[in-house]
């Protein structure tokens, strides 16, 4: 974590100039439509390139889109994180060949770590061998 934010501190102030150029740029074409609201007088390119640097250097989200539910106000985004989350969870841990798969891949790359030495010694080999005598 602090690697990255060395990187982010390093480049930011290079990030916020681009983002100040573009801010002040005038733009030739005729065809430009700007929105309205607060950024009516900034073109597309400043607006991207803004929320670009707040998402990526800044970890900042620009819209939470909400709604009601009776007394309780939920957010879009993470209610649709969390169905993605538990469906990929049901259908991956419910199908009987994903989990069969599963438990036989993570067996065989358990072995053969375990016979390798390469990330377990001698206790790693006892434990393997204690949870397959307790599964069967």
């Amino acid at each position: 974590m602090s690697a990255y934010y060395r990187e982010k501190v390093a480049i930011k102030d290079d990030c916020e100039t681009i983002v100040d150029f573009l801010e002040q740029r005038k733009t030739k074409s005729t065809k430009t439509s700007f929105k309205a609201g607060k950024n009516k007088n900034k073109s597309r390119l400043f607006n991207a390139a803004e929320k670009f640097l707040e998402m990526n250097l800044y970890d900042m989200r620009r819209s939470s889109t909400t709604f009601n539910l009776g007394p309780v106000e939920l957010q879009w985004s993470k209610t649709v994180s969390l169905w993605k989350t538990w469906t990929t969870r049901r259908n991956l841990g419910m199908n009987p060949k994903v989990a069969i798969t599963g438990f036989l891949t993570t067996i065989g790359t358990h072995i053969l770590s375990t016979i390798s030495g390469q990330n377990y010694g001698h206790e790693g080999y006892v434990a393997f061998v204690e949870v397959i005598r307790r599964l069967f």
